[in-house]
């Protein structure tokens, strides 16, 4: 619960809570302190904590926030394409936009010290993730441009999976992998795999949308 405070206004802990998810992308979460929040901001410590009971809340807030702002972009990316095969492309180019600049320790940050904040980002992917592959999986089998013998469940799950690979810096060490690249690759892999002919051929002749990512 915050603590109530005459001066305390909505706009104000907003700018707290985007100018830390802010540090805690480009440095990580364990690696930015109170003190660092409230420097940037230009604030005193004593007058954060009128607006924030501690670090764990102010993690929970700003990842929260962050789940909630990065959902709707990527169902704008799923409605908004002229097919299937495009709507997809437009994912991994917000994805890869999104995710760039996020440093290599956020996400085991978020496992090991913050385990409500891990479980709310493990649902954003594991069920609203998964339910729009899976509608666009539908969709495009319906309309032709995936291929007619695919289950789209089992698919729509190794898309998560494959998506949760990018992210394992063990496997994909930052200092080797550019994130961006990943998620090119990923695609790639994604869409050869369930593309109709239809969907071959758009891929081919839009080849520029694939390489933007």
């Amino acid at each position: 619960m915050l603590h109530s405070h005459p001066k305390m206004n909505q706009e104000e802990r907003d700018k707290i809570v985007e100018e830390a998810m802010k540090l805690f992308m480009r440095f990580g979460i364990k690696s930015v302190s109170m003190d660092d929040i409230a420097r940037e901001l230009g604030i005193s410590k004593k007058t954060l904590y009128l607006y924030i009971n501690d670090k764990e809340e102010l993690v929970n807030t700003a990842v929260g926030t962050f789940i909630e702002g990065h959902k709707l972009s990527c169902d704008m990316c799923l409605t908004s394409g002229e097919n299937p095969v495009q709507q997809m492309l437009n994912l991994a180019h917000q994805v890869a936009i999104t995710m760039r600049d996020v440093h290599s320790s956020l996400i085991y940050d978020l496992q090991k010290y913050y385990p409500q904040s891990w479980k709310v980002f493990e649902e954003f992917r594991s069920k609203h993730i998964y339910e729009e592959v899976m509608r666009n999986m539908k969709e495009g089998k319906s309309t032709g441009w995936y291929r007619e013998d695919l289950d789209e469940m089992i698919v729509a799950r190794l898309y998560i999976k494959l998506i949760e690979s990018i992210s394992d810096t063990e496997l994909f060490p930052l200092s080797r992998f550019r994130f961006r690249d990943l998620v090119h690759q990923a695609m790639f892999y994604h869409l050869n795999g369930v593309v109709s002919k239809k969907g071959k051929d758009y891929l081919i002749t839009h080849n520029e949308l694939l390489n933007a990512i």
